[in-house]
């Protein structure tokens, strides 16, 4: 802008992100009594191409009852810091869920970078996208999604007890002698108006299930695992062969063993609150 002789620059204190813009200007001389002159203004587009889409694969690791998915952030021009974020989909991609692990996932362009979906379901199709966001002169810019396919279900053919934050504690296909049972209260108030012949029942909301399962091992490591998961202090994602799961929060704990040592038959029974993914 060049009001008179003299030159004025304004630099915006943030870079604006890609759109298209309009910068105004009016000038008036310099002294008291002086009027204002009409507004002009520039219009201009700002328009940074943002990064490719990550390349993305999702293996069926079935032994291991997880997804293997593997993302690699590729580059573009005045790029930096990449963080790869991917999701799934368990209805066709009517609806998508973050990856945990991967919500972020931090990496360097051009390096394949590794995560383990544990809590993805088992028994049906299964789906995923991911996309790179990059830094560009202190813009962060999005890319379009890549997506995957998984290859295959995860079987559901036995109990499964995993920890969403420590996955090295998971139990695979546990041995329940005793299926869960479950009880669901409801948050509702009762009233009896006079006159009235039925009541009056007022509901506010369905609370999560509660449950108790008992659990049997007949091997040391199936003990050890067990055991891990029993004085675990914090959620567990319970997964059933009959196609649910449930997050769960243990709160009491009993168990018993008999026989030799060495040969011991332990038997562990467990009450427990559904509960929020952690």
């Amino acid at each position: 802008m060049t009001p008179s002789s003299d030159q004025v620059d304004e630099i915006p204190d943030a870079a604006l992100p890609n759109d298209t813009y309009r910068a105004y200007a009016r000038g008036r001389r310099y002294f008291t009594a002086a009027q204002w002159s009409p507004w002009t203004y520039l219009a201009f587009t700002v328009g940074v191409t943002p990064c490719p889409p990550p390349t993305l694969t999702a293996t069926l690791d079935d032994a291991h009852q997880r997804i293997t998915l593997t993302a690699t952030p590729q580059s573009a021009t005045g790029a930096a810091d990449p963080l790869t974020r991917i999701e799934r989909t368990e209805d066709g991609g009517a609806t998508w869920e973050a990856v945990r692990g991967a919500d972020p996932l931090a990496g360097a362009f051009g390096a394949a970078a590794t995560v383990h979906d544990y809590e993805a379901a088992r028994g049906v199709a299964l789906s995923y996208r991911a996309a790179t966001e990059a830094t560009f002169n202190d813009v962060q810019l999005v890319s379009s999604y890549a997506t995957a396919a998984v290859e295959g279900t995860l079987s559901r053919s036995g109990w499964n007890l995993k920890c969403p934050l420590d996955p090295a504690l998971n139990a695979l296909d546990v041995l329940i002698d005793k299926d869960p049972e479950w009880t669901q209260n409801e948050e509702a108030t009762t009233f009896r108006p006079v006159g009235r012949k039925y009541p009056v029942v007022v509901s506010t909301s369905v609370g999560g299930a509660d449950g108790a399962l008992a659990a049997t091992c007949h091997t040391e490591d199936e003990w050890t695992a067990l055991e891990a998961l029993r004085d675990y202090p914090g959620t567990l994602l319970l997964e059933s062969p009959y196609g649910w799961a449930r997050y769960i929060r243990i709160i009491t704990r009993s168990w018993t063993e008999t026989g030799a040592p060495g040969f011991a038959r332990r038997r562990v029974a467990c009450s427990f609150l559904e509960v929020g993914a952690p």
